[in-house]
């Protein structure tokens, strides 16, 4: 019956007991975590362009709306392939480092103790140890390392997780069409993956860059392009692995056409596989994209990234460690971050086939 106390109850993330476990849990403490910084430095918000209010409230409300929802669709783990898979711990501590890096990224604005390409009195602050002023210290012209961290996230998670869903979406559809293809046409689809898979992908993707202006777009589709042949492989075995069975035959005796197939049928049954997949490529493009900064191919200054501030600060090591040794563990964090969700539910997919 309807009431104002369910109403609370189901309105508020975490504040019923089933609420409080895994991925839930996680969420709902996300969320009141970020609803406590903008309630702190809420004074900072009306300075902000609309790009960034639209990101703070957007992450507030992706929180909100995954710690409510999560718990209605019945969520006690982490649901794929429509069965429930329990969370380990692995996952568990991936999920909360990798939540907070991507909110740090995303409230940069709040959490940044200033402008992240500023440079002022860079003779005077320059190389300052950390301190209560410059949390992180500063860099060789007196900017402050914790605010290029926290706006370094953006380009760094943003090429990451943008390349990848690219990646996934083209991956996935040429690998469900060469798997439902005639032999000769899957055939000769798969040796155009087998050929683009014999180059490295780092030097493809240098050669794309080097060729055109790198730019953020043209980083997300040079990686993109050259990162989607491992999923397109592996949805094709699943395809051909699953086509055999009574349900995809049913479907085809009723008059399922071939996107009806793939869209209803197959792909729902893949997506467990492909969102493993696609979270450890998280980890490998995010190292992929420092490489690229590194080399002075990935984004360009004055945009921070955490490639390029390990590069700016490679010469100042035994000066000042704390310029490219911060954002270094930065790196470090996000990617054993995804490679611990991608590991951990793998393991889980595995020990439920």
């Amino acid at each position: 019956m309807f009431s104002v106390t369910s109403l609370f109850k189901n309105g508020l993330p975490g504040l019923q007991s089933r609420r409080r476990r895994g991925v839930t849990g996680i969420l709902a403490a996300a969320f009141y975590a970020a609803l406590a910084v903008v309630l702190i430095r809420h004074r900072y918000l009306a300075g902000l362009t609309p790009a960034d209010q639209w990101g703070v409230w957007g992450t507030i409300g992706l929180l909100y709306g995954g710690a409510v929802i999560v718990p209605v669709l019945g969520a006690r783990g982490v649901g794929v392939m429509g069965r429930q898979l329990p969370m380990s711990a692995l996952v568990r501590a991936g999920l909360v480092a990798a939540l907070g890096v991507a909110c740090a990224a995303t409230l940069a604005p709040l959490l940044a103790s200033g402008d992240p390409v500023a440079i002022a009195n860079a003779a005077q602050t320059r190389f300052e140890a950390p301190s209560g002023s410059h949390l992180l210290g500063t860099d060789r012209f007196g900017r402050d390392i914790w605010a290029r961290i926290v706006y370094g996230g953006r380009a760094s998670l943003g090429v990451g997780v943008v390349s990848v869903l690219l990646a996934v979406v083209f991956g996935a559809l040429y690998g469900a069409a060469s798997g439902l293809a005639r032999r000769r046409v899957d055939d000769a689809l798969m040796r155009v993956v087998d050929g683009l898979l014999a180059f490295p992908r780092l030097l493809l993707v240098l050669v794309l860059v080097a060729f055109f202006s790198n730019s953020y777009g043209l980083l997300v589709v040079a990686i993109a392009s050259t990162g989607w042949m491992g999923i397109a492989r592996l949805v094709r075995g699943e395809v051909i692995r699953l086509r055999q069975r009574d349900f995809v035959t049913a479907a085809v005796a009723s008059g399922a056409g071939r996107a009806r197939l793939v869209l209803r049928h197959l792909m729902p049954n893949v997506a467990g596989a492909v969102i493993v997949a696609a979270t450890l490529n998280i980890g490998a493009v995010i190292l992929l994209e420092s490489y690229l900064s590194f080399l002075g191919l990935g984004v360009q200054p004055p945009t921070p990234s955490w490639g390029a501030m390990v590069y700016e600060g490679r010469d100042a090591l035994g000066v000042a460690w704390w310029v490219p040794a911060f954002p270094a563990l930065a790196i470090t964090i996000s990617v054993t971050a995804f490679n611990a969700i991608g590991d951990g539910l793998r393991d889980a997919l595995e020990s439920r086939r």
